[in-house]
C-alpha cells in the first residue's frame, strides 16, 4: 500500500507511527485489488492505515516483511505492534517475520515466531526474506549491507541457515507440518486463496 512516506493511499510509518486511516482512494484500491486476486500488502503502513486495510479488505491482508516491536526496537519503520498482527491474522492473513542483518539473529527469529505462534496462531506466520537483508545485489557498498554478492534463490532464502533455524522451532515444540506452514504453507495457501483461478 505504501512505503515509508505518503502516498494518494494513505501514511507510512515514516509520517507517523499511528498515522491515519486509508484515504479514500486507498480503500477503493483495495477493493479493486480484492475484486482482481491481488494480495494487499501492509508492510511499512502506519498502524491506523493497517487496522483501516484490515476492516476493509475482504481477502486476507499481509505484512510480509516486519517484526514485532517487543522483539525489534531499533527498526521504527519496520515493527508493528501486536494489535496489528492481530488484525492482520483476524482477516485470515499472515505476519512475515523479517531477518535484519545485525539486528535480528536467528534466535531472536526463533523466539518471535514462538510469540506469535502463541498470539495469533501458526497459520498466521511467515518468514520475510529480503535478500537485500543479507546481500546487496549490487555489489555496490550500501550501509548495513554486505558487498558479497548471493545468486537468486540462496539471496532469498539464506538457505545456509535453514537448517538451524528450522531447529530452533522444533526445540520450541513446533511440529514439522507448523514448520511447514510458517516456511512457506500458509503463503502458498493464500497465494491459493487470492489468486483467480485460471
Amino acid at each position: 500500500m505504501t512505503h515509508n512516506g505518503r502516498n494518494q493511499l494513505g501514511d507510512g510509518r515514516g509520517i507517523d507511527k499511528m498515522g491515519s486511516k486509508l484515504t479514500p482512494f486507498g480503500v477503493a484500491v483495495i477493493q479493486e485489488m480484492n475484486r482482481l486476486g491481488m494480495m494487499v500488502g501492509v508492510s511499512h503502513l502506519s498502524a491506523n492505515g493497517v487496522f483501516h486495510a484490515a476492516e476493509v479488505s475482504r481477502q486476507p491482508i499481509v505484512s510480509t516483511h516486519q517484526n514485532l516491536e517487543r522483539f525489534v526496537k531499533s527498526r521504527p519503520l519496520v515493527e508493528i505492534m501486536d494489535e496489528e498482527a492481530q488484525a492482520v491474522a483476524k482477516t485470515g492473513g499472515i505476519v512475515g517475520i523479517r531477518y535484519i542483518v545485525n539486528v535480528t539473529s536467528y534466535k531472536l527469529l526463533a523466539d518471535e515466531v514462538e510469540y506469535l505462534a502463541k498470539l495469533v496462531g501458526v497459520e498466521h506466520i511467515g518468514i520475510g526474506w529480503l535478500g537485500h537483508d543479507k546481500a546487496n545485489p549490487s555489489g555496490r557498498e550500501v550501509e548495513g549491507h554486505t558487498t558479497r554478492t548471493y545468486s537468486g534463490v540462496e539471496a532469498q532464502t539464506m538457505h545456509d541457515h535453514w537448517d538451524s533455524f528450522i531447529k530452533m522451532l522444533s526445540e520450541r515444540g513446533l511440529t514439522d507440518d507448523q514448520i511447514g506452514l510458517i516456511l512457506g504453507g500458509n503463503y502458498l495457501r493464500l497465494w491459493k486463496q487470492i489468486l483467480p483461478s485460471a
